[in-house]
């Protein structure tokens, strides 16, 4: 007998067009104004950095990092929050560790801010990781919750394979990269990437794991937020390899600035997920 969420998972695959109509044109619009929000905070800040005015760059992004990922959270708990957390549907369950996994952000985005002022001592390194790091478990549990219910429901792979993959492959290019970066540049301060490096695979691990769901519902009507909140992690993963790899600071302007962005698509995906029917 099929159960409750297996039909979920299934209807998922069912072609975007098809319930195309069933979305309102509020929610349409609300997605695409997050995109746009999006696009205009980044023509800002590169016209603050062509325009030479960098504490002010610095300080706009160190505000719209927290509170973006904040309001977005907030937004994102008000609609998929009103549910009990124990329901059955793994897909509202993942949208409301996504929302939690916001909030969890801004503070992490606060509390760096903070933690910035000491960045001469090596500790810097280990409490940015580990204040991130409740975030980001939020977010996995919510996708790997998914992807397994999805792997379940449709049998596309063993279990076993499939977390081996997780692991291997974000584990196999954060060691290659580092090696190679320690090689290549020999004054680069190891502690700072033995501090990153788990944060780093953590993000890739997560990241994969959306792929494979956006992979596995590429022509359904869970397309469009899969793919917006696979986008999100591209850009948190950018972020922080670029610190782990290059020691470029996500307290850097332009570290927040992806911040910014990728909070902002994670809002467009919450968005785009409300406008579904899902059981």
């Amino acid at each position: 007998m099929i159960s409750k969420t297996d039909k979920a998972l299934v209807s998922g695959l069912q072609p975007t067009r098809r319930r195309f109509g069933e979305v309102s044109l509020r929610v349409r619009y609300s997605t695409i104004a997050y995109l746009v929000v999006g696009f205009f905070v980044l023509v800002l800040s590169l016209l603050l950095w062509s325009w030479g005015e960098l504490v002010l760059l610095d300080l706009t992004n160190a505000i719209l990092a927290p509170l973006t990922a904040f309001i977005m959270g907030l937004i994102g708990l008000n609609h998929f929050g009103r549910e009990s957390p124990a329901k059955e549907d793994r897909f509202n369950q993942m949208n409301v560790y996504f929302s939690l996994g916001l909030v969890l952000f801004a503070i992490s985005e606060v509390a760096a801010n903070f933690v910035g002022a000491q960045e001469g001592s090596e500790s810097f390194h280990f409490i940015i990781g580990l204040i991130q790091l409740p975030g980001l478990l939020l977010w996995a549990l919510g996708v790997l919750g998914y992807l397994r219910s999805s792997n379940t429901a449709l049998g596309v792979t063993s279990d076993t394979k499939l977390v081996g993959v997780l692991i291997a492959v974000p584990t196999i290019f954060v060691v290659v990269v580092a090696s190679v970066v320690v090689i290549a540049s020999p004054m680069r301060n190891p502690v700072e990437i033995l501090a990153t490096a788990p944060l780093t695979i953590g993000l890739g691990s997560v990241m994969c794991a959306l792929a494979v769901i956006f992979w596995i519902f590429r022509e359904g009507k869970l397309a469009v937020p899969v793919f917006l909140a696979f986008l999100t992690l591209v850009l948190v993963f950018v972020r922080i390899s670029a610190w782990c790899f290059v020691g470029f600071s996500p307290l850097e302007p332009f570290g927040r600035l992806l911040g910014t962005e990728g909070y902002l698509l994670l809002g467009a995906s919450i968005a785009a997920a409300k406008g579904i029917e899902h059981f």
